[in-house]
């Protein structure tokens, strides 16, 4: 029945086409237009519009300045129809005002400060960059192992130039921030400590596990020395930190640090432990190794305390880091 209406199908279907691709394309100019309001209607920026774009189509800049008079096809992501014929100038003929300056990917941003919630406070110091290919390091704390990260990273740019901070030291540096610090599909591209000791305003010191069953447990399993084990580390023993009856690993004691760091610090921060946790052994190497911190420079020039707990467990009732 269908013999002789091939035509009358093909156009069917490019209509149902360009009905689609309009739809996509007012959908990124609504999104576009939304930018605009927020920001009482001044010109949208590069990198907002990179933003914006990389949500719909797969083929975006890397640097968002690139897409000022850009005139490369569009590619949608398959969801959103796959079309490859799309311009930037089919979606937007607004002015464009450059972004944020991208910082080079092939550069170690070792030893800047870093604002990791581009919210213009100074938030600690980097001291391992995963752009930079696999590498082994030694410093004064020992030998560590710091792998290139393959997943794709997230985008920065140098937020303030030739800063200070006196929690860490006197020198100048350039502070780096995320552009986007809410994108979740790519990944962090920085280790960075934080700048002051955490502190509840309670005490001085504090127990790894006070009252932990050990002979029972295998820490060297939970808790790993490895460079990037850190985060994990913390995580495991703050989910063990409850009493045996419940699952954990012995009773509690409020000045233990898995406790401690959940709660909030003296000046009434409460630090996000999606984002902050205790350094594993290695990792506290590459601090020292990387920043050139040893036992003879840590406290008159990095106020450094000389103790520091290590989220890896090597043995009994010790797990500081004597710096």
């Amino acid at each position: 029945m269908l013999t002789g209406n091939n035509g009358i199908l093909n156009q069917v279907q490019e209509a149902k086409t360009k009905t689609e691709k309009s739809s996509l394309i007012e959908q990124v100019r609504i999104d576009i237009l939304g930018k605009e309001v927020e920001k009482q209607e001044e010109n949208i920026d590069s990198t907002e519009l990179q933003t914006i774009l990389n949500k719909y189509f797969t083929n975006i800049p890397q640097n968002a300045n690139d897409l000022i008079g850009y005139d490369e096809n569009l590619e949608a992501k398959e969801e959103y129809g796959g079309y490859n014929d799309i311009k930037l100038s089919d979606i937007y003929q607004g002015t464009i005002e450059r972004g944020k300056e991208i910082i080079d990917i092939e550069k170690s941003f070792v030893n800047y400060y870093a604002d990791i919630d581009d919210d213009g406070v100074i938030d600690g110091i980097i001291y391992a960059d995963l752009a930079k290919g696999k590498y082994f390091g030694h410093g004064a704390l020992g030998s560590y192992t710091i792998e290139k990260e393959e997943g794709e990273l997230k985008q920065y740019y140098i937020k303030e130039t030739g800063k200070t901070d006196e929690r860490f030291d006197t020198v100048a540096r350039d502070v780096i921030a995320p552009v986007n610090k809410d994108d979740t599909s790519k990944k962090d591209r920085f280790y960075v400590m934080a700048l002051e000791d955490f502190n509840d305003g309670k005490n001085i010191e504090y127990y790894w596990y006070r009252n932990t069953r050990e002979a029972n447990i295998d820490f060297t399993e939970i808790t790993k020395k490895g460079f990037g084990e850190g985060k994990t580390n913390t995580a495991n023993m703050i989910a063990k930190w409850k009493p045996v009856s419940e699952g954990g690993y012995g009773e509690t004691d409020e000045n233990d640090i898995w406790g401690v760091i959940q709660k909030a610090d003296k000046n009434g921060k409460i630090w996000s432990l999606d984002k902050w946790f205790i350094p594993s052994d290695d990792e506290w190497r590459a601090f020292s190794g990387e920043l050139n911190i040893s036992s003879t420079n840590y406290e008159e020039t990095y106020n450094l305390s000389e103790y520091y707990w290590s989220s890896s467990r090597r043995q009994s009732k010790f797990c500081k880091f004597c710096l």
